[in-house]
């Protein structure tokens, strides 16, 4: 990085939404590699306890859909403020009520309001570190934003290993967890500069029609919904249809985190010479090229998907502030609502064709996401926001 870039970074909101990102991974990461113990605390099968995840989307689902107003009233460094209070409460609470001996409605309660935090802070740190940079810049500061999800996604079961064989109770963990947001918190106490450019979201008036922000959100939604099912079906994929040991596929999807975690910072520390929607097009179309061979030809290709999968997401933040550079606030806050109203319904429908039509119909569904994802963006960019090139 040069240092004309450099001058065009306000590198203390850039930090700030890179911190935020840490906290809310963390949590997140965090009920992963806990949650069969979960299940044996509580002693309680998967469907329910699956409830701390879908009721923690729903409740982060409210926050989307009342973005339009708090957003605007809060303003972005404010709004990760707020936000970092409830990331704090629950993962504080996911140590205190164990601890306590709390019944599971209460770790549910904590999931609930986590995720209010979750949710609350996936919007302005976006719009934080879009605005903070120049648009030479953007593209990667928004890849090393979202790769240190990936670092986590990589990190925390490690950590969360270590943590166990040291002899320590699996929920004290998030007293650990708990640390961050705090930190959080007093770290956005003090007002930000806000004189050269305004970072507070005075207004966020939706300027392109109802039918176009549907088509934007489903695009992204079919690429988030691939993304995760591959991460959290690929080890119960590959112990149901292949005979790998289970040591061998958990090993196939930290190879899927590394290849995610690879791609993004590639993204961040090198600045490629190609056009946003380019970049998103060739991604999605590999991701396909590599399910395909993943699924006909050899299972480890299927680990491979991540690094095609890498890039998509901050450039598509990128090509957001490209084509919505004075409605960026609202478009975000539009693009993960039905983010999260997507994913509500992809779990539940993953379930349903895996049981109707077994695991190997269902595991497809990736690759009808990311082609549908490729087709959207053809028709979006070449047809519906063309006049805005």
């Amino acid at each position: 990085m040069n240092q004309k870039q450099t001058d065009q970074v306000n590198w203390k909101l850039l930090i700030t939404a890179y911190f935020s990102l840490l906290c809310h991974a963390l949590f997140e990461n965090g009920r992963g590699p806990s949650y069969p113990r979960i299940l044996e605390f509580y002693d309680i099968n998967s469907d329910k306890g699956s409830l701390i995840f879908a009721l923690g989307t729903l409740a982060g689902l409210f926050i989307n859909l009342t973005s339009k107003w708090w957003l605007p009233r809060f303003g972005a460094v404010k709004a990760l403020r707020y936000a970092s209070v409830f990331i704090f409460i629950g993962s504080f609470l996911y140590f205190f009520i164990p601890w306590k001996a709390g019944s599971f409605t209460l770790l549910i309660l904590a999931s609930c309001l986590a995720g209010l935090g979750t949710s609350g802070s996936a919007i302005p740190m976006n719009i934080l570190t879009a605005k903070a940079t120049s648009p030479n810049f953007r593209r990667r500061a928004l890849a090393g934003l979202h790769g240190i999800y990936g670092l986590s996604s990589l990190s925390v079961p490690f950590f969360f290993s270590f943590w166990m064989n040291s002899g320590n109770l699996w929920y004290s963990f998030f007293f650990l967890i708990s640390l961050f947001p705090l930190t959080l918190f007093f770290l956005t106490w003090q007002n930000f500069d806000f004189q050269k450019q305004d970072y507070s979201t005075p207004e966020m008036k939706f300027t392109i029609s109802w039918g176009t922000r549907f088509l934007i959100g489903l695009c992204f939604s079919l690429y988030v919904s691939g993304e995760i099912l591959i991460s959290s079906r690929l080890v119960y994929f590959l112990q149901e249809t292949t005979t790998l040991e289970r040591q061998v596929t958990e090993w196939a999807l930290g190879l899927f985190f590394l290849c995610l975690t690879a791609g993004r910072l590639l993204f961040a520390f090198f600045n490629l010479p190609i056009k946003s929607i380019n970049a998103m097009l060739i991604s999605t179309l590999l991701a396909s090229l590599c399910l395909i061979a993943g699924i006909k030809i050899n299972i480890w290709f299927l680990p491979l998907t991540g690094l095609f999968v890498s890039c998509f997401f901050p450039i598509g933040i990128e090509w957001l502030a490209e084509k919505f550079e004075t409605g960026m606030d609202a478009m975000t806050a539009s693009m993960f609502t039905w983010v999260n109203f997507f994913l509500i319904f992809m779990h539940s429908g993953f379930g349903i064709i895996a049981e109707k039509y077994g695991i190997q119909s269902a595991f497809k569904l990736p690759l009808w996401f990311f082609l549908g994802t490729f087709a959207l963006l053809l028709l979006l960019d070449r047809v519906i926001l063309k006049q805005k090139d």
